[in-house]
């Protein structure tokens, strides 16, 4: 795990004459992978790391002081949503998302909030260097992998029946597993088990929703409630 809001001092050595353009936050909870991160951040000479966390939280009261972020969406303490991101995005800050997963629709989803690239893990380290090359010369063109998503313009449909919408919206709207199984005369199992099947379907195309938040967005997205 990673220090929890950890802010990093200046490096020692370093000439006071060094001129950062970019204060970079790290927002991942596997070291290794921080570490890969700081490296290539460090390999530059105009950006510098100045936030690590796994928690998306601790970036949001220092938004004014972090140029670019580098987000993984699936931290220990959940999965950070589109409308997560955007929160950070609408206060200034550039985002480059760094996931082990990434569907079309996802990758379509995130550019459409405003993130700047989408970069997998299982890219080489020099994909995220050319997405930082990018960024520092104002350079907004969309990456391969992002262009591929956005060009595809058929939304990849959930395939949800017309009862598990029924489940979705109703949970989703913050009702209990037994409310919901009430209002639709059905055993409480009966309900659990749509809501696997939801979470199973969603998942396949790149939307996971562990939680009943997550399900209240994605019933907000499929138009079954008003946010």
């Amino acid at each position: 795990m990673t220090g929890k809001g950890e802010a990093l001092p200046s490096t020692s050595g370093v000439s006071t004459e060094t001129a950062y353009e970019m204060n970079v936050a790290i927002i991942e909870d596997h070291a290794l992978v921080v570490a890969g991160l700081k490296d290539v951040v460090a390999s530059r000479g105009d950006m510098q790391v100045t936030l690590v966390s796994d928690d998306l939280g601790d970036l949001q009261p220092r938004a004014d002081e972090v140029d670019l972020a580098l987000v993984d969406l699936g931290l220990s303490n959940g999965f950070i949503g589109v409308d997560d991101l955007r929160e950070i995005i609408d206060a200034g800050v550039k985002v480059i998302v760094v996931t082990g997963f990434a569907s079309p629709k996802l990758i379509h989803d995130l550019y459409m909030a405003g993130a700047v690239d989408v970069v997998s893990k299982a890219d080489p380290p020099e994909v995220l260097s050319h997405a930082l090359d990018k960024i520092s010369v104002g350079d907004d063109s969309m990456s391969p992998a992002v262009a591929a998503a956005v060009a595809n313009t058929s939304a990849i449909d959930s395939k949800l029946s017309s009862r598990e919408q029924e489940v979705l919206a109703l949970y989703g709207s913050g009702l209990t597993i037994a409310a919901v199984a009430s209002r639709l005369v059905v055993s409480d199992n009966t309900v659990k088990e749509y809501l696997k099947r939801i979470r199973l379907k969603l998942a396949e195309v790149g939307r996971p929703a562990p939680s009943q938040r997550d399900l209240y967005r994605e019933a907000v997205r499929e138009g079954l409630i008003t946010d």
